[in-house]
């Protein structure tokens, strides 16, 4: 709480609604803000402030960790677009020459780098956590929570998620204005064309 406060007071510059670069700059540190949102640092207020003035970052570390934020305070449509406007796509490519796994600021380079790969850029998780809906309550997802974003860009999804116990099915669609899913646990259990209100 102290570092919190600290933090605050040292960097979030109130008039402007975003966290600053620096005590000595005070223009907008899109990665502090990134982090901020990323992590939910950020005050709902704060995050409120700060969605509409965070643009594309070159660097995919930080793109991701924006999106990340925007999943977090209910913006899936904005953290979706942010996805969209990167790199990661290029790989789905059949044309793509470069890493398969992601590369630094999402651009690829032949010269100066031994290794392509950044797996901290990687996107798969927000859309396994997010868009699909599970997210791990415990390490390697022991316990798990289902909870979808759906969003009016996403209107399904459906996929598997591997943990050392076994895989987790998921679905969902909208039927009849209802959110309808199918969920399967890795020790079988089955949660099987459960439908809700979409409230």
């Amino acid at each position: 709480e102290k570092l919190a406060v600290s933090v605050r007071k040292s960097f979030w510059e109130n008039a402007k609604g975003f966290f600053v670069l620096s005590e000595e700059d005070t223009s907008f540190g899109e990665e502090a803000n990134a982090l901020a949102l990323a992590v939910k640092f950020a005050t709902k207020d704060e995050a409120a402030r700060i969605m509409p003035q965070m643009k594309r970052i070159a660097h995919g570390k930080f793109q991701q960790l924006a999106a990340r934020g925007r999943f977090e305070y209910g913006d899936a449509k904005g953290a979706l677009a942010m996805l969209e406007e990167h790199g990661w796509y290029k790989m789905l490519d059949k044309s793509w020459k470069g890493t398969q796994l992601t590369a630094e600021c999402m651009v690829l380079r032949t010269k100066g780098w031994g290794d392509e790969a950044h797996p901290d850029t990687a996107i798969a998780s927000l859309y396994t956590n997010y868009i699909l809906g599970i997210l791990p309550l415990e390490p390697g997802f022991k316990r798990f929570l289902f909870n979808p974003t759906a969003c009016d860009l996403v209107d399904r999804a459906s996929g598997e998620v591997p943990t050392p116990h076994g895989p987790i099915r998921a679905a969902w669609w909208h039927e009849n204005g209802r959110l309808v899913w199918d969920v399967k646990s890795p020790d079988g259990t089955e949660m099987r064309n459960v439908v809700s209100n979409e409230s």
